[in-house]
């Protein structure tokens, strides 16, 4: 009543309880559906959106940070980025040439968060972008390429640019492109949230191969392909199949804590043990955040 919620008149409403100013109660409500604290070793969870919220649990543990990761991830500051809509790429493949897939399998109109990661990391692998981040451009640089592949490197007023889609082929009858500056919006993001990993990993103690698992959470996570996101060096390089998705793992959590006093409990008490750490104050920050700007498995 006192909230005018329009719900049974005698109901109740429970906050789920916050961490930190940017690591809030859908950080503790992925603890509770991903089952963090039952799993045993150590866990990293990552919820990759414009701020990327990272929880690592193990040796009786709980630390969190949250790292600006900015737009990129979901098609902002990206000259034809857009959200996970019909005709969206969202994977890229290049062989001999570039083999995309689009939602609803409409003519190409952009590109998606999932697409982007995909093109990048395929991009990376194939050459097409040095380490750097840098597109090639020279002849030498360009000679162990795919002819189709190399002729999509075209260079604009705006610098150069890769085509994904060539005109003819797209819904808009224009190029999709990734430019240069495309390519350095992602390296930002996926730096920033590498390096809170690596922070994380550093505070606690452990090393990459003592991870016993990576979680993604959120719509993000569950759509991004886990080889691309670890060619590009988004993720910690750990075996594949140590990495899962747990989908909507903060709205799950929301539902489970209003069904049960146990989880309400529960969720209360993974809060209250989780040390947030706070990367502006690091000193060690830009450090990682510089070491993590290439594109490679990390």
């Amino acid at each position: 009543r006192e909230l005018g919620l329009n719900i049974l008149e005698t109901g109740h409403v429970f906050l789920v309880p916050n961490i930190a100013g940017y690591v809030g109660a859908d950080t503790v409500g992925v603890m509770v559906a991903a089952k963090m604290d039952q799993l045993g070793g150590n866990t990293l969870a990552i919820d990759i959106g414009t701020n990327g919220e990272l929880i690592l649990m193990g040796k009786g543990r709980i630390l969190t940070c949250s790292t600006a990761a900015g737009p990129a991830f979901e098609g902002a500051e990206i000259k034809h980025g857009m959200r996970a809509a019909d005709g969206a790429i969202e994977r890229v493949r290049i062989n001999e040439d570039v083999e995309l897939e689009t939602i609803s399998h409409l003519k190409p109109i952009g590109i998606c968060g999932s697409g982007l990661i995909d093109a990048i990391g395929e991009m990376a692998r194939t050459g097409v972008i040095q380490e750097t981040g840098r597109i090639v451009s020279k002849p030498e640089e360009m000679e162990n390429l795919p002819p189709k592949v190399a002729e999509r490197i075209i260079k604009t007023e705006e610098g150069y640019e890769f085509v994904l889609t060539w005109a003819k082929d797209s819904g808009t009858g224009q190029n999709i492109v990734l430019t240069q500056k495309d390519v350095r919006e992602l390296q930002l993001a996926k730096a920033a949230i590498r390096a809170g990993v690596s922070i994380l990993m550093k505070d606690m103690g452990i090393t990459l191969g003592e991870l016993d698992r990576v979680l993604l959470a959120g719509a993000f996570g569950n759509y991004i392909s886990k080889a691309s996101a670890l060619q590009i060096g988004l993720l910690p390089n750990v075996p594949i199949e140590k990495i899962d998705t747990v989908g909507n793992a903060a709205g799950d959590g929301a539902k489970m804590i209003l069904l049960s006093y146990v989880e309400r409990k529960r969720a209360q008490d993974l809060a209250d043990r989780s040390d947030h750490i706070e990367l502006s104050t690091r000193t060690d920050f830009q450090e990682e955040f510089v070491d993590a700007l290439t594109f490679e498995p990390q």
